[in-house]
C-alpha cells in the first residue's frame, strides 16, 4: 500500500545478512506498477494478434478448399486429353494450393504458442506407440527415398499432450526425410531415448541426410529461416519454430548437433509431469 491507501504492484526481495555483530533482513520493495501495466498491453496486444490470424486464416481456408475441389473435379475429367505441360500446370497448382494449406496452418499454430494460448491437453500417451503412429503416416514418404525408420523408444508412457508432440514428431522426422539427400547410399532416420535430469525424459531423433549448413545453425529455431542448401525442397519454414515453441510448453528444450553431409541429431526433453 501507498500512504495515500492506494494499491501497487511490488516485487520484494528479502536476505538475512550480519549488521552491525546481529542477524538482520535487509529487503528492498520495488514499484512495478508501469511494468504489469506494459504486460497486460502486450497480453492484449498478442490477443488481438491471435484473433486476427485467426480469423484470416478461417477465411482463406474457405477458398483455398474451394479450388482444390474444383481442380480435382476438373482434372479427373480432363487430365487425359492434356498434353504433358498441361499435365504438370495441374499437378503445380494442386502443390501450391497444398503448400498455401500448410502455411496457414502453421502461422495459426505459431501464432497461438506466442500468445501463448496454446491449450495442452495432458494424458497418459505410450510414447512407443504414438512414434509408430507418426511412422506410418510418413511410410509413404519414406518409401519414396528408401528411408529406414527405427524406433528405439519402447513401452515409454509418459504423461504429454498427444497432439503436440505428434506435431513435434511429424516435423522431425518429416524434415529428416524431406533433407535425406538424393546420393545417400544407406538413409536411416532413429528414434532413441534416455534418462535426463531430475526424471525428464530426452528424446533423440538422428539422421545421416545432407546435415544444417554452420551459417544456419544460430537461427534454425526462427520463423521462416532454412538452410541455403534446402533450395527445391518445399518447407514453410515455420515447422521447427513449432516444434521448439511445443517442446517449450511442456517445460522441456530443445537442441541439435549436425554436419553438412553427415547429417543432424535433434535432442529435446519432456518433463516428467504430474496429474
Amino acid at each position: 500500500l501507498r500512504k495515500d491507501g492506494s494499491v501497487f504492484w511490488a516485487l520484494i526481495s528479502a536476505a538475512q545478512i550480519k549488521w552491525k555483530g546481529q542477524r538482520v533482513i535487509y529487503g528492498t520493495i520495488r514499484d512495478i506498477t508501469a511494468l504489469k501495466e506494459y504486460q497486460q498491453k502486450l497480453k492484449e496486444k498478442n490477443r488481438e494478434i491471435l484473433d486476427f490470424t485467426n480469423a484470416v486464416t478461417h477465411d482463406l481456408k474457405k477458398p483455398l478448399a474451394t479450388m482444390k475441389t474444383i481442380n480435382t473435379l476438373f482434372g479427373n475429367e480432363v487430365v487425359c486429353k492434356l498434353d504433358e505441360d498441361g499435365k504438370e500446370a495441374m499437378v503445380l497448382f494442386n502443390d501450391s494450393i497444398q503448400y498455401m494449406q500448410e502455411m496457414l496452418q502453421d502461422l495459426l499454430s505459431c501464432a497461438k504458442l506466442d500468445a501463448g494460448a496454446q491449450a495442452l491437453d495432458y494424458e497418459e500417451i505410450d510414447l512407443e506407440e504414438l512414434i509408430n503412429s507418426v511412422f506410418r503416416k510418413l511410410k509413404l514418404a519414406a518409401s519414396s527415398k528408401n528411408v529406414t525408420l527405427v524406433n528405439n523408444v519402447k513401452q515409454r508412457p509418459w504423461i504429454i499432450d498427444q497432439k503436440g508432440i505428434t506435431k513435434v514428431f511429424m516435423n522431425l522426422v518429416g524434415n529428416a526425410i524431406n533433407y535425406i539427400g538424393i546420393n545417400n547410399p544407406d538413409p536411416k532416420i532413429t528414434i532413441d531415448y534416455k534418462k535426463g535430469k531430475n526424471d525428464d525424459l530426452m528424446i533423440i531423433v538422428k539422421d545421416n541426410g545432407m546435415g544444417i549448413p554452420e551459417g544456419a545453425q544460430a537461427d534454425i529455431f526462427q520463423k521462416f529461416k532454412r538452410g541455403d542448401n534446402v533450395s527445391g525442397i518445399s518447407g514453410t519454414g515455420l515447422g521447427l519454430s513449432i516444434v521448439k515453441g511445443v517442446v517449450e510448453a511442456h517445460g522441456g528444450r530443445i537442441w541439435f548437433e549436425s554436419k553438412e553431409g553427415e547429417g543432424t541429431t535433434f535432442y529435446f526433453t519432456l518433463s516428467n509431469q504430474k496429474w
